[in-house]
Order: C-alpha cells, then sequence, then structure tokens
C-alpha cells in the first residue's frame, strides 16, 4: 500500500417531497464501501459517509474541506457522489443536489463550487478522484425498469465563484445533456454506472482510468438507451494512468481461508460472484497449506453465511487449521442454481404449468427469467429472451404441460452450462484464449485476434460461412486454443447451439502444455456444419463455445445435450461415481443426481465465448 485513502460517500436516495425517491444510491456506495474495505488495509482507509439527510450542502463541502484535505501527497482522495444531478438555471452549469438543496436558502451544489473544494484537497499533492452517479438532464422519471437520476434546474442561480481548474480525474455517468439510470441489477437496484464500473475494479489486475471508462461505457450502452459514461482529467494524461492512481493494488486472484471475528471465512462473496446457498446446496473449498508446492488439500470448508465480500465457513471434521494463518483454497463445488423462466398468459393455463414444474431442479419461476413460456388461445409457447418460438405449440393441457416441463427441464439444464464459472480461479479470465489468423494477400502480412479480447469484455468470435451438401459449414480458418500459463493445464472447448444442444466435438478433454497451443481448425471444419433449418431464414446464426481448463482431467463429454426435444442419455457409470470436480459438476448440471464427494482441489475456469456464424451471400467473405 503506497499511501493512505481519503474517501468521502454521498448518497442520497430519499429527497423529501422536493424530488422522487430514489431507490439504488445508498446500495451504490455500500457497494463501493466494500470493494475498498476487500483491497485496503483498514489501517490505511479512512472513510467518511453521507447518507440521506446526513448529505446536507454544507456537509458535503465540510465532507473536502475537513476530511478528504487531510491526504497529503503519495495520497488519494476520492469523492463518490450517487444521487440527484441537474444544471443552474439558464445555463449549462452542471450540480449536484445535496440532501437539503432547494429547501429555503439552500441551492444545489454548483460544479464550479466542487473545483474549488478540490483545488484545497490537492494543495496537499495528493491524487484526486471524482466518480459521479448523477445525470444532469431530466428525460422523465423512467419506464417503470430503470429510473432517472436527474432534476430539472432549481429555482435561483448559484453565486458566482471563481474559476478553478485543479488536478483531478472525473469518471461520470453521462454526457451533461443525458440522465443516468438506476434499475434491477443482480438482484438489487443500483445505478448502471456504478454496477459497471465496480464490476471494472474487482477485475485481478490494475488498469488505466481510460480502459475502466471503456468498459463501463459498453456494459452501460447494452443496459440502457442513452446513457453514455464520460470522464476528463486535468492533465489529461493522468486518464493513462492506472486506476486510483496506482495507489490501491488489485485484489491477488484466488480464495483465502482465515480466523476473524471468532469465525472461519474466505476472503470472497456474492460480490466476486460467489453465489449464497440455495436449496440445500453451498459453495465448498478445498484447503490447501499456506506453501502448497503440490501437496493434497488439508481439508475442505462450506459456506454457511454469505456477506458481500466475504462468506463465513464451517470446516469438515479431522483437520485443523492454525488460527494465525491463512490457507489458499480452490472452489471444488457448486450450488448450480436452476434456470429461469417467465410464465406469461391465461391464468388457468400457467397455473397448470406452474404445478407441474413445482417440484423440478432444473427450472423455476422467475420474473427476470431469460426464457418465457406464453399461454395463449388454449397453447402453451416456449420462446426466447426475442420472443421468437423455440419449440412447436402444445395445447394448455395436463400432457401439454407435462410436455412443457421436459423442454423447460432440457433449457435448464442447458442454461446452468451455460453459467458454469469459477470467478475466483487463480487462472485469470484471458490466460486460455481462442486464437485465430487472418491470411491475408502478399504484400499484406497475416494478422491475429484472439478471445476474450480483454477482461470483462465479450465481443464476438465473427466466422463465415459456405454452402455445403450437408447445410452450410465454417469457411477454412486458422482456429487454435492457446495456454499462455506457465502450468499445463486440461483444456476442453463445448459448442452450445441455439437449438440447445451441448457437444465438445471442437475440442474434448486435452492437456496444453505451458505456453502452447492446440489447433481446432480441421475438427471446426468437420462440426461447424450448421443445416439449413437452423438458419430459419435467417442470415446471422449464434452459438456459445465454452472454454473448460482445469489442473484435473475431466470428461468433456459429460456436459453433453441433445438438441431440444430428444431424450437425454444417462450418464455412464464412471462419470457418475467420477470424484473429479467438474465431472461432478457435470453430473449435477444434467442429472441432478448427489454426487460423491470431490477429489482433491485443482484450479479450474471457464470463459463462454459469444459466436456469430455468418453466411457467405454471393461469394462474398463477410
Amino acid at each position: 500500500m503506497a499511501g493512505d485513502v481519503y474517501v468521502l460517500l454521498v448518497g442520497i436516495n430519499d429527497y423529501g417531497d422536493r424530488a422522487e425517491p430514489l431507490r439504488g444510491c445508498l446500495n451504490d456506495i455500500d457497494a463501493f464501501r466494500d470493494l475498498l474495505r476487500d483491497r485496503i488495509p483498514r489501517p490505511n482507509l479512512r472513510i467518511r459517509e453521507l447518507r440521506d439527510a446526513e448529505a446536507t450542502r454544507q456537509a458535503v463541502m465540510d465532507g473536502f474541506t475537513g476530511h478528504l484535505a487531510r491526504a497529503a501527497v503519495g495520497d488519494l482522495a476520492v469523492f463518490y457522489f450517487a444521487g440527484y444531478g441537474s444544471v443552474e438555471p439558464e445555463s449549462e452549469h452542471r450540480t449536484l443536489v445535496c440532501a437539503d438543496s432547494r429547501t429555503p436558502g439552500v441551492p444545489d451544489l454548483a460544479e464550479a463550487e466542487i473545483n474549488t473544494l478540490i483545488a484545497e484537497v490537492t494543495t496537499g499533492s495528493a491524487h484526486m478522484l471524482v466518480l459521479l452517479d448523477c445525470g444532469h438532464t431530466d428525460h422523465g422519471s423512467g419506464d417503470g425498469l430503470a429510473w432517472s437520476r436527474a432534476v430539472p434546474p432549481g429555482p435561483r442561480r448559484i453565486t458566482d465563484t471563481p474559476d478553478h481548474d485543479p488536478p483531478r480525474v472525473v469518471l461520470a455517468a453521462c454526457h451533461p445533456t443525458q440522465s443516468a439510470m438506476e434499475l434491477l441489477i443482480d438482484g438489487r437496484l443500483q445505478g448502471a454506472f456504478s454496477a459497471t464500473l465496480q464490476r471494472g475494479l474487482t477485475l485481478p489486475e490494475s488498469f488505466p482510468y481510460a480502459a475502466h471508462l471503456n468498459w463501463a461505457y459498453h456494459w452501460v450502452t447494452q443496459l440502457v438507451a442513452h446513457q453514455e459514461p464520460v470522464g476528463y482529467a486535468v492533465p489529461p494524461a493522468s486518464l493513462d494512468e492506472p486506476m486510483f492512481g496506482g495507489i490501491v493494488r488489485p485484489r491477488p486472484p484466488g480464495v483465502r481461508l482465515e480466523r476473524y471475528r471468532d469465525h472461519w471465512w474466505i476472503d470472497v462473496g456474492p460480490a466476486h460472484s460467489v453465489p449464497p446457498p440455495a436449496d440445500g446446496r453451498t459453495t465448498v473449498v478445498a484447503v490447501h497449506p499456506p506453501e502448497p508446492d503440490g501437496a493434497p488439500p488439508l481439508g475442505r470448508a462450506r459456506v454457511t453465511e454469505v456477506e458481500s465480500r466475504h462468506c463465513r465457513v464451517t470446516l469438515d471434521p479431522g483437520w485443523t487449521p492454525d488460527p494465525g494463518l491463512r490457507y489458499p483454497a480452490t472452489v471444488v463445488d457448486l450450488p448450480l442454481p436452476p434456470g429461469g423462466i417467465r410464465l406469461d398468459g391465461a391464468p388457468a393455463a400457467t397455473d397448470l404449468v406452474r404445478a407441474h414444474i413445482a417440484d423440478s431442479p432444473h427450472i423455476r419461476e422467475a420474473g427476470d427469467g431469460e426464457f418465457v413460456l406464453y399461454a395463449r388461445h388454449g397453447w402453451l409457447i416456449i420462446a426466447g429472451p426475442d420472443g421468437a418460438p423455440l419449440a412447436a405449440p402444445v395445447p394448455a393441457t395436463r400432457e401439454g404441460a407435462a410436455a412443457v416441463r421436459e423442454r423447460l427441464d432440457h433449457l435448464g439444464r442447458w442454461q446452468v452450462v451455460r453459467q458454469l464459472d469459477n470467478p475466483v480461479s487463480t487462472i485469470a479470465r484471458g490466460q486460455v484464449r481462442l486464437h485465430r489468423t487472418n491470411h491475408h494477400h502478399r504484400p499484406m502480412l497475416d494478422t491475429f485476434s484472439s478471445w476474450p479480447t480483454g477482461p470483462g469484455d465479450s465481443d464476438p468470435v465473427d466466422l463465415a460461412c459456405q454452402p455445403t451438401g450437408d447445410g452450410w459449414s465454417a469457411a477454412p480458418v486458422d482456429l487454435s486454443l492457446g495456454n499462455s500459463t506457465d502450468r499445463p493445464l486440461y483444456c476442453a472447448l463445448l459448442v452450445l447451439t441455439d437449438d440447445f444442444r451441448i457437444h465438445d466435438r471442437l475440442l474434448p478433454t486435452r492437456l496444453i502444455p505451458p505456453r502452447s497451443w492446440v489447433d481446432v481448425s480441421e475438427a471446426l471444419a468437420v462440426a461447424g456444419v450448421i443445416p439449413e433449418d437452423r438458419w430459419n431464414g435467417r442470415s446471422v446464426v449464434d452459438e456459445w463455445w465454452k472454454i473448460i481448463v482445469s489442473e484435473q482431467p475431466f470428461d468433456s463429454a459429460a456436459f453433453d445435450l441433445p438438441r431440444l426435444g430428444e431424450p437425454i442419455p444417462a450418464p455412464s457409470a464412471a462419470i457418475r461415481s467420477s470424484r473429479n470436480v467438474l465431472d461432478r459438476l457435470a453430473v449435477q448440471a444434467i442429472t441432478r443426481d448427489e454426487a460423491t464427494e470431490p477429489d482433491g482441489g485443482p484450479e479450474w475456469a471457464t470463459t463462454l465465448l459469444p459466436v456469430r456464424f455468418h453466411r457467405l451471400e454471393g461469394g462474398v467473405r463477410w
């Protein structure tokens, strides 16, 4: 830790009768506070929070002069605001709406005033970061799914303030002419900007401000329309500095077990995408010696309670760790929650389906489910996110509901495999990548593409298709899977199709040595044939390729699923009895049968790549 970190967190949901209440601002500052506590030693972290009515105009100003101004050279000062923003009347000067703004004699806090306060903070040469999750142009209260964080100008203009342009980095939720939105993300209301920015900050590497801004822009624009995060720095080159000015180090990858508050904890939680216990199942970790050197695990621990960035665990019988040590751990079991389906339509028909799926281990009703079951005019129709039917409709009868249950179970299995992930692996995203060599006519040089393109990115793999006797096949292309780590890894490439099949024909499990690769071009030429009925009049067909890697061999065929509507074969006796970590997870995903206890504690990881196949129209390569 290079220096101390002074943080002023301001979150305002409740503006009394002067504005509609917001819902996610306190969640935003809570999540940011927990993220900082996860990465900064407690003696170096100094946080002042102003929540709702505490966040008066004077209290915010005092937070700058009496708290952030204590930061000295080598320190970091952070101002984080989540609430309403606005502009001055008859001007374009931006403002922050404090808890008591627009009460008698209390104006908003203007941008020029904030710059004056920042100038006082930076006299001590501290690095200054400003994060603003608010809008400044009111475009209405939202559509019932997202809500704006901007209000019209107040009744009075703020008195002139001297211009200051102190050194600082500012990352803001949107352009001055846009609204910043809050919406339901991962089960709770959050600002779109706050949620996506904090998502990038959980990555196990340090990246420049500009990279975090680009990722936030990409993710926010996928969530809401007409909101584009922006940023600037004084001097401009500061945007190329590491996030937090390099003062805060990224959290090291992996999991650690430690004694704290008279209990055993692991240092990861829902903020790191570790799922809470569900339906009697929980996350299980294998605990290794502090200096593993290939030694077998000492024992296992099971998650019993979750906090944002930590999980309380119980130790399996038979071993007792030293309370004074921290132990590395690896994930060996996960709860694997079932897939979600929304029910929409005639109550009698949806109630019939609801009764048939009540005891399903693979699917359950969820308001935010990816798939939808429509009950219309006596028929039951399963549809995808775009509303397109996924299978032929069946009558809204008991027999039809039973048939729908089988199809929904299949979709649930497919969803679970697609979502399977180990979010806290020491095998970082991008260390095992798909590579493509793009050959060009001379004198142009060959070029290369790789996926994933970067931490947190989800750029698709675009592949051209040409007609064959069996349909359309991938045009010749040089594809390989590369292991850039310094350890040998067992790797497989699963294909998840849009007709809900899963297969490993591109690359069944294979050991790839350190800093080596394996070709998948020939397998794609055979397995990449797309029959005409899958195109269904479209020019693009979607697939998802899932890279699975492990230090331990596993059977990638255990994840196989036939197409939707085809019978699912039972796993072999060898797979059912396997104690391999990934084999067990495959059995649970496909059959939900009780699996054997896991053996060992290998590191493993997955990466999901969206893939788009494009027809070659008229001989023109896409």
